[in-house]
């Protein structure tokens, strides 16, 4: 999984793609490499893919602790059309920090049959957040030209584009893990209408992830790195091959200092004393969500960063392909604009022959 521990083993092979450490900015100091076109992409993921393919991910072991798991680890991509943003889930974008509880439980009250109990904790963010609603919930794709389509996708194409590429494990080993970070049904107090009293919420979210049970090991163990397909899958999500890295909430301890850098357990660093029955007390929930640290961007991924020159024809091309705004979204108006576009590429191409 940790395709950036075993990046030197193919190095010689990408040389020509390498980014030199000087160029790369602070908060993605990991192996990255730049392509120019859309030949030199294909020949990179190639490249990655193949040579990470060889590799026995199934059997880790980390000091004393050895598991064996059924893994099903595929690759997956996130495209970015500005290099520097960070990887972060919607609800940071938008800077809602603190309403997610509030947006969830009134969008679920006005449409009760789109969001019903049937549906888990992860299966409804995922399916708010296809409807628009920011969520704690990152967009990646298991295709590399849709990623590579969301990377070009800015219109003046001012910046470079980044894709963002890890080998993890889709398995839903950890479901149970990822419900109770999403815990969106634990917002609903028992005793009443409203919402749950923070208090007695974050309690509650800090019991079901944190406190030592069944799932403490797997989560620790994992690093809290987690991502996943959801069951419901709408019809854009099936045309993008979307998964979703899952954030959970950053953690303080009483007098306001952050427990760790980010809201994951690093197995390196965490206090396993820190969480038992008698000091739940000394940790605080914090509204916002946490940046992945620097270690996990250096183990967990691979960037590739894309030309802004180049995006242009990378998209023309990318069209060729059958990867264009009318593939990768669903809904009608995409196709409509898609049409109109090329209707307005002709008419210009026509001018411009009579002008000759």
């Amino acid at each position: 999984m940790r395709i950036g521990c075993e990046f030197e083993g193919i190095k010689p092979q990408l040389s020509k793609f390498i980014l030199d450490d000087s160029l790369q900015i602070e908060n993605y100091k990991h192996n990255t490499l730049k392509v120019t076109n859309l030949h030199e992409f294909v020949e990179v993921i190639s490249i990655l893919t193949s040579y990470y393919s060889r590799f026995d991910w199934s059997y880790e072991t980390d000091g004393a602790a050895a598991y064996l798991l059924n893994c099903d680890h595929q690759f997956i991509y996130r495209g970015q059309s500005n290099y520097a943003w960070d990887i972060e889930p919607s609800i940071a974008v938008s800077k809602l920090w603190g309403q997610d509880r509030n947006m969830v439980d009134t969008l679920r009250k006005m449409y009760p049959d789109d969001f019903n109990n049937n549906m888990s904790n992860f299966e409804i963010l995922a399916k708010m957040q296809h409807f628009g609603l920011p969520t704690k919930l990152c967009d990646f794709s298991k295709n590399p030209l849709i990623a590579l389509y969301f990377s070009c996708l800015d219109e003046n194409h001012d910046f470079d584009g980044r894709i963002v590429m890890a080998y993890q494990d889709l398995t839903p080993r950890f479901d149970r893990i990822i419900d109770i970070i999403c815990n969106t049904k634990n917002h609903i107090s028992e005793h009443s209408d409203g919402l749950m009293p923070v208090a007695d919420f974050n309690e509650r979210y800090l019991n079901g992830l944190y406190a030592p049970n069944e799932f403490w090991e797997a989560y620790v163990e994992h690093d809290g790195l987690f991502f996943s397909v959801p069951a419901y899958m709408s019809e854009r999500e099936r045309r993008q091959q979307s998964v979703f890295l899952i954030f959970a909430k950053a953690l303080f301890l009483s007098d306001n200092v952050p427990y760790d850098d980010f809201g994951y357990f690093d197995k390196r660093k965490y206090n396993f004393n820190l969480f038992t029955e008698d000091n739940f007390s000394n940790v605080r929930v914090s509204e916002g969500f946490s940046r992945i640290p620097e270690s996990k961007l250096s183990e967990e991924f691979v960037s590739i960063i894309i030309n802004a020159s180049s995006k242009a024809e990378i998209l023309e091309n990318l069209s060729y392909m059958g990867i264009d705004r009318s593939t990768i979204y669903s809904e009608i108006e995409h196709a409509a604009r898609k049409i109109k576009d090329s209707a307005i590429r002709t008419k210009d191409m026509n001018h411009l022959n009579n002008l000759k």
